[in-house]
């Protein structure tokens, strides 16, 4: 038996080191673990600016946050190719194969951790039941599809 801690780890290691830098008194940061930043307090201009990639290359749509989290899971920085077909390193825990039902999922909410579990969970599950889990939650939700169309909750 393993146990792979990968749908978390980087959620969990942004709110330790938001939680750290806030200890020593910082009260207004940003923190980019690639595909997952945290942000506490605003800048002096305003709430920070964070862009969504697209899959495809360049920025998707960009959102503006303060003690929030922005975190992604996709299928365009962590794959592998066999035979000319491309896989997601995210398997869906219902097929045991690589999940291809999205290029992308992003999660907003207050904890990277939560948003890190969801953001890779989302991208196993139908639109509809992806909804249910974020309202449940209490989260926004951005689905970006295989023809680059998008669908958002919350």
């Amino acid at each position: 038996m393993s146990i792979d801690v990968g749908s978390i780890a980087k959620g969990y290691a942004a709110d330790c080191a938001a939680e750290v830098a806030s200890s020593y008194g910082l009260t207004s940061f940003a923190l980019d673990l690639g595909g997952n930043v945290k942000t506490v307090g605003e800048k002096p201009t305003g709430k920070w600016v964070i862009g969504i990639q697209n899959p495809d290359g360049g920025i998707l749509k960009t959102v503006e946050v303060a003690d929030q989290s922005v975190v992604t899971s996709g299928d365009y920085e962590r794959y592998t190719v066999i035979d000319g077909e491309t896989y997601s390193h995210i398997i869906d825990p219902e097929t045991l194969y690589p999940a291809n039902l999205y290029r992308s999922v992003t999660v907003i909410c207050e904890s990277s951790s939560l948003g890190d579990a969801l953001s890779t969970s989302l991208f196993c599950m139908d639109v509809e039941s992806g909804k249910a889990l974020a309202e449940e939650c209490g989260v926004e939700v951005l689905w970006v599809f295989e023809d680059g169309t998008t669908e958002s909750f919350g």
